[in-house]
C-alpha cells in the first residue's frame, strides 16, 4: 500500500533542536504488535507513556537540578585566599608548598603556544616595579600520618592541586629549563650557588628527608617530569647534561611513540630551554629575579573537596575544560568518599579514556544518562544531565561513583566503541538480521543520530542475557531499522 501523509500515525516522538516532532507509521508499516515489542509496554499504554519508557520525554529543567554536588557546604567549611609570589611558592630548599595532581581532573595539556605565551610574559616585565598577576590556582591541603610527615620533614605541606597543573608543571619546568642553561655559567663558587638555588625550587632537599619534586604526578605519567625535575637517574645519579648519556632525554624523532603526556612535558622543557638559551648569564638571572619577585599567584585554599571541586567548575567557562573532565569529577571524586578508591577510579577512567577517547567516552555518557532518565538533551546542559542522572542512581541504588563507573560508564563506552567501529557481531538467528551498517550510518545523520541511544540500550542487553532473549533483542533491533528509515524520510 502507498504511503499517504493522511496514513502516517504516531508512534514515537524525537525531541530535536526545532522542537518539530518525528510521526511513524504502525498502520501501513509497522503493525501494533511489533511496536509494543520493542516498547515492553502494555498494549493499552498511552502514546505519551509509551514515547517516554522507550525514548525520552519532553522534560526540561526549569533551573539547576538539586544535588548533592552543588549544595551549600557546612558552616564550617572555609576558603582562605593569599595572594603568593613565585619566590614563595617556589622557594629554595623549603617544602611549605609541595603539590600532587593525583585528584585533577585533566592531564597535562599544554604545548609549545601555551609555554610561548607564559615565556613571552615572564620576559616582558620591566625592572621598574611592574608585577604580573597568574591566573588563580585552587589547592587543597593533603592530610598525612606521622610517617609521612616525618618522611618528608616535620615542615613540609602537600596541597592536592585542584586547579592550575598547567601552570604549576610549567613553571617547574621553566625553572628547570633556566637552571640547565646557567650550568655552563659555573666559573665560581657564586654562580654554583646559584644554581643550586634554582635547583632547590624544583627539587626542594632536606637533611634527613626523603627526596621530592616541587610538583608530583601520577606515577604512570611522572617518569619524564621527575627526571628533569630532579636531574637523577633511575639509580639516583645525578645527570650532568639531559641531553647527552643513557640516560637523557629521547630525541625529538622518537617523541611521536611516547604518550601525549610525555610529548607534551618534554615539548614545554625544550622550548623553554631553546628560548633561554638565547640570553647571556645577566640576562638570565635578570629574568629568574623578575620572575621570582614581581609574579604573583592567587592561591584559593578550600577546606572541603566539595568547594573546590565547585570553584574549578565555576571557572571552567572560557577555559579548556570539556564536559567530559567535569564527568570524571563527578563521578571520580565527588561521588567517592575513600581517597585511595577516587585514586583507582580516576586511572581506570583515563585507562578508558585511552582506549575509547574522550569524545567517545563523553557520548557514553551523556547516552547512559539519556536512557536513564528518559530525558534528551539541551543545549549547554549536557553537565547537568549526567549530574542528575548519577545523584538519582546513587540515592536510589546506594551506589557511589566507583560502582557507577564499573557498571554503567565502562560498559557503555565499549559498547558504543564496538558499534561505532563496525565490531559488533550479532548471534544471526532470526529470519531477517538487522543491519547495523545502515543503523550505523542513521546515526551520523543529525535527524537519526538520536537512534544511538536505543541501539547502545539494546547492545548492552545483549551482553546479558541468554540466547532465547538475544534473539528477541535483534527482532527489536531489526524494527529499529524502520524507525530509523522513518526518521529520516518524515523530517
Amino acid at each position: 500500500m502507498m504511503m499517504t501523509a493522511k496514513s502516517i500515525v504516531a508512534v514515537a516522538s524525537f525531541v530535536v533542536p526545532s522542537s518539530r516532532a518525528l510521526c511513524l507509521t504502525h498502520n501501513d508499516y509497522l503493525n501494533r504488535q511489533a511496536y509494543q515489542s520493542i516498547l515492553k509496554r502494555p498494549r493499552n499504554s498511552s502514546l505519551e507513556q509509551t514515547r517516554q519508557h522507550l525514548f525520552f520525554s519532553e522534560r526540561t529543567f526549569s533551573g539547576r537540578p538539586t544535588s548533592p554536588v552543588f549544595l551549600a557546604q557546612s558552616e564550617k567549611s572555609e576558603l582562605e585566599t593569599h595572594r603568593l609570589s613565585l619566590d614563595k611558592i617556589f622557594q629554595p630548599h623549603v617544602r611549605d608548598y609541595l603539590f600532587t595532581t593525583q585528584k585533577n581532573i585533566r592531564n597535562f595539556e599544554w604545548t609549545e603556544k601555551e609555554a610561548e605565551e607564559l615565556f613571552e610574559s615572564l620576559s616582558s616585565l620591566e625592572s621598574n616595579g611592574d608585577t604580573l598577576e597568574l591566573n588563580s590556582i585552587t589547592v587543597m591541603r593533603k592530610s598525612m600520618t606521622e610517617e609521612e610527615q616525618r618522611k618528608l620533614h616535620k615542615t613540609s605541606n602537600i596541597y592536592d592541586v585542584h586547579d592550575g597543573q598547567q601552570r604549576l608543571i610549567s613553571l617547574s619546568l621553566f625553572f628547570a629549563a633556566m637552571r640547565d642553561n646557567l650550568s655552563q655559567f659555573t666559573d665560581c663558587d657564586e654562580d654554583k650557588e646559584v644554581v643550586k638555588e634554582i635547583a632547590g625550587r624544583i627539587y626542594p632537599n632536606k637533611p634527613r628527608a626523603d627526596p621530592v619534586c616541587r610538583i608530583q604526578v601520577r606515577e604512570k605519567n611522572g617518569f619524564y617530569l621527575q627526571l628533569i625535575l630532579s636531574k637523577l637517574d633511575d639509580k639516583g645519579e645525578h645527570i650532568n647534561d639531559l641531553f647527552v648519556g643513557e640516560s637523557s632525554l629521547p630525541p625529538i624523532r622518537s617523541w611521536k611513540n611516547l604518550p601525549a603526556w610525555d610529548q607534551r612535558i618534554l615539548e614545554v622543557y625544550r622550548y623553554f630551554f631553546k628560548r633561554i638559551e638565547e640570553l647571556n648569564k645577566d640576562e638570565i638571572l635578570d629574568l629568574h629575579d623578575r620572575s621570582t619577585s614581581d609574579v604573583y599567584v592567587l592561591v584559593y585554599e578550600p577546606s572541603d573537596t566539595r568547594i573546590a571541586r565547585s570553584i574549578v567548575m565555576g571557572q571552567s567557562k572560557g577555559k579548556n575544560i570539556e564536559p567530559v573532565d567535569e564527568f570524571k569529577g563527578m563521578v571520580c571524586f565527588l561521588s567517592i568518599d575513600d581517597e585511595t578508591v577516587q585514586d583507582t577510579t580516576l586511572e581506570k577512567w583515563d585507562d578508558l579514556s585511552d582506549d575509547v577517547t574522550r569524545e567517545l567516552l563523553e557520548d557514553a555518557c551523556l547516552l547512559v544518562a539519556q536512557v536513564g532518565l528518559q530525558k534528551g538533551r539541551r543545549k549547554n546542559w549536557d553537565v547537568e544531565l549526567l549530574e542528575e542522572y548519577l545523584n538519582l542512581y546513587m540515592a536510589e541504588d546506594s551506589m557511589d561513583g566507583k560502582l557507577f563507573f564499573e557498571k554503567k560508564v565502562q560498559p557503555a563506552a565499549k559498547a558504543l566503541k564496538e558499534f561505532r567501529d563496525g565490531n559488533v557481531r550479532l548471534i544471526g538467528k532470526s529470519k531477517d538480521i538487522p543491519s547495523l551498517n545502515f543503523l550505523r550510518s542513521a546515526t551520523m545523520i543529525s535527524i537519526s543520530k538520536d537512534i544511538e541511544i536505543v541501539i547502545l540500550h539494546f547492545l548492552l542487553e545483549l551482553k546479558t542475557h541468554d540466547e532465547g532473549r538475544q534473539l528477541e533483542l535483534e527482532m527489536d533491533i531489526k524494527k529499529l531499522e524502520s524507525i530509523a528509515l522513518w526518521m529520516m524520510l518524515c523530517w
